[in-house]
């Protein structure tokens, strides 16, 4: 059998050396010349391509077949022994580039600014020893792996954590011996533990003739003894920590359209007794159905204008029969009535209710049109009338008529050069709220509602500028409608809760929404303080550059328009 090859450019020396390893059947020599020639980067690059190799050679033709990948063929022993080592492989090889990540880094985030010249500023950086993190060090990570603000922060945390206080175990998951996952969880355990805790905890640990069949409680509850017997006070101070980062209440939207999520974690006494009240109040509602009608007459539409109907419910009553309802609430939902009242009672509730109403721009001229209108005039950059906008009702400039923003399919009243349709309202930060349910809201609790016109294309609405450096209400509503969420790659905080900030610094950059992005409090610092540079066009589209050059990308949370360059720069940095 003879094998050709045919090359088109020249090689340089490590390809040479690597032919001709290769040809002369010595394969030992390929790792040196690798080990030897090779940055970290591009072994691992090296890696990632023998990963994918070895995935292609798995038959990934079964993962697009699906079902009709079945052949009936009878399988071996030695196959089902392949996969296996195939399967056990991988995981040896994810736990080696875990913990080639994690001292990667802990280093990152040792490397600070020290400044050089006091009088100019310049500085320099420097790598200082492990266990040191940089300001914003988390921001770089978030960036360039693709991951949320508080995700990024915790795995630098975390490995800066697993290399100075386990730094045997990230060894021994390096070594194939250990998964990383028990690294991160030893060293999670002793966050809080001195260095001659850990080493002593490590000590046990790699003693023990156990410790490689140990699951997940096992291992935590063995070194949570550990720790208490040796440092009581820090085995107390983790409880404390891991607790109070884990309570809170957060609302977020549901997979289900016109439903939202509420989750709460808190002390167990205070989540019982919550509990216990929504299920009595539940259970009499349960009991006593015209009650629950009276309190909640939305629950019940189809008893509307039926006899039996509880009195001064409004569904139309006869005195002293009996309610019968036709349709009787879930448990689930009478838990939900009675927590929505619990929590609301006495509270004067408002809702803002964001109603997008999106239009396509047409070739009719738009020569006639006052740009300068009077809602732009005053500054009403989230309901401002665009140039190219089908015209909003008469004298509203930041409110809509429920029968006329969520109730119509066709073009509202005024110019109608372009072709609109309605859609559901949303609720910033909860989610997409169905029109018969913006009607309940309305006529309930008096919401505020806010059209927001924009380009089916680009989805940019119109805005206006400001001589002031901080922002008018509308101009900040512009921005907090646009973005919907800080502008920083992978941050999902809400606008609402983020700085509008200048991408160009005042008063060298108006006071107008081309010039202003939401940005948190965190990274606003960053950009403020030159660790980030950023660049916004006029349409909204920020790209942040690192500090190493890297570009990164972010468009309008509306921007629906996707062209080939964004597509590329959606999947991932950008070299400077």
């Amino acid at each position: 059998m003879t094998t050709s090859y045919e090359i088109d450019e020249p090689l340089s020396e490590v390809e040479l050396e690597l032919l001709d390893s290769l040809l002369s059947r010595k394969t030992y020599r390929v790792r040196p010349v690798i080990t030897e020639h090779s940055t970290p980067t591009e072994m691992l690059a090296a890696a990632a391509q023998l990963c994918r190799d070895a995935f292609a050679k798995i038959d990934t033709d079964t993962i697009r077949a699906g079902e009709a990948a079945s052949t009936g063929r009878v399988s071996s022993v030695e196959e089902l022994r392949s996969l296996e080592e195939t399967i056990s492989a991988a995981a040896v090889t994810g736990s080696v580039v875990q913990g080639a990540a994690a001292i990667a880094m802990a280093r990152y985030a040792a490397i600070d600014r020290e400044v050089i010249d006091t009088d100019t500023g310049f500085a320099v950086p420097v790598e200082r020893p492990i266990g040191h993190q940089a300001d914003f060090a988390d921001t770089d990570l978030a960036a360039a792996c693709q991951l949320a603000p508080r995700t990024a922060s915790t795995r630098l945390g975390a490995a800066v954590t697993a290399c100075t206080k386990t730094p045997r175990l990230v060894e021994a998951a390096v070594a194939g011996g250990v998964p990383f996952w028990k690294v991160s969880l030893v060293a999670a355990e002793l966050a809080d533990a001195t260095s001659t805790t850990a080493a002593m905890v490590e000590d046990e640990l790699l003693g023990s003739r156990g410790f490689a069949s140990w699951g997940f409680q096992k291992l935590k509850s063995t070194v949570r003894a550990l720790v208490t017997r040796w440092e009581a006070d820090a085995a107390k101070q983790t409880k404390k920590r891991t607790a109070r980062e884990a309570i809170g209440v957060w609302a977020e939207g549901s997979d289900i359209p016109g439903l939202s999520e509420l989750r709460a974690v808190g002390p167990a006494d205070q989540i019982a007794k919550i509990h216990a009240a929504l299920d009595q109040l539940a259970d009499t509602w349960r009991k006593h159905p015209e009650q629950h009608a009276e309190a909640h007459p939305e629950q019940y539409p189809q008893q509307t204008g039926q006899q039996g109907t509880p009195a001064g419910s409004g569904m139309g009553t006869e005195p002293g029969s009996a309610f019968k309802p036709t349709v009787k609430p879930t448990l689930g939902q009478l838990r939900l009535d009675a927590l929505c009242d619990l929590v609301t009672q006495g509270c004067d509730i408002g809702f803002h209710l964001v109603i997008h109403v999106p239009f396509q721009r047409t070739n009719a001229t738009s020569d006639n049109h006052d740009e300068s209108s009077d809602c732009a005039d005053n500054g009403e950059g989230a309901g401002a009338q665009a140039a190219s906008d089908p015209g909003p009702p008469e004298n509203d400039c930041d409110t809509a008529d429920p029968e006329t923003s969520h109730g119509s399919t066709g073009p509202p009243d005024g110019d109608a050069r372009g072709s609109t349709r309605t859609d559901w309202a949303e609720i910033p930060g909860i989610g997409l709220v169905a029109p018969d349910t913006v009607d309940a809201l309305v006529e309930r609790f008096g919401c505020r509602l806010t059209r927001v016109l924009f380009d089916t294309d680009t989805g940019i609405t119109a805005e206006t500028a400001s001589a002031r450096y901080e922002p008018p209400p509308k101009i900040r509503e512009f921005v907090q409608l646009r973005d919907q969420s800080c502008r920083f790659p992978g941050c999902s905080r809400p606008a609402i809760r983020c700085d509008e900030d200048h991408v160009q610094e005042w008063p060298t950059g108006d006071t107008k929404g081309a010039n202003l992005a939401a940005m948190c409090r965190h990274h606003h610092d960053a950009k403020t303080k030159g660790h980030w540079d950023v660049e916004m066009t006029d349409d909204g589209i920020c790209t942040w550059i690192s500090r190493t050059g890297r570009r990164y990308v972010t468009y309008p949370d509306t921007d629906k328009g996707r062209s080939d360059d964004q597509s590329e720069s959606a999947n991932g940095p950008q070299s400077g």
